[in-house]
């Protein structure tokens, strides 16, 4: 060991020690916040059980949805049978209206027919 500097005194152990106290009680303090910290980060990093079974569970009701809505897809008209249908509702529409002129016509003839009827 190198001697002491001059004019300075010799450090001892039993000079160190109340520092050395105090700088454990120091770490004592902040290891405890520290483990409890660590411990909630981790609770927060892993999945609970409690969770994981949650999920499942609403994972397991989503799959049914989709099927559900997959099934009744499978069910929809294509886009060619919807313009398919468009056609025949126009074609319908028409037909229609030819029927009314014509009905139209009968109504007349037959207003004539009643009045000649009705003036014998």
């Amino acid at each position: 060991m190198s001697a002491p500097l001059p004019g300075a005194d010799a450090l001892t152990l039993a000079d160190l020690l109340p520092w050395l106290a105090a700088a454990g009680a120091a770490a004592n303090g902040l290891a405890v916040p520290v483990l409890v910290w660590w411990r909630w980060s981790l609770g927060q990093l892993f999945a609970s059980r409690e969770g994981l079974a949650a999920e499942a569970a609403e994972r397991a009701s989503l799959a049914d949805r989709v099927l559900v809505l997959e099934t009744v897809a499978r069910h929809l008209p294509t886009a060619q049978q919807l313009q398919d249908l468009v056609l025949r509702i126009e074609g319908l529409r028409g037909d229609l209206k030819a029927t009314d002129e014509a009905m139209e016509g009968f109504r007349d003839t037959l207003g004539r027919i009643d009045r000649v009827v009705e003036q014998q």
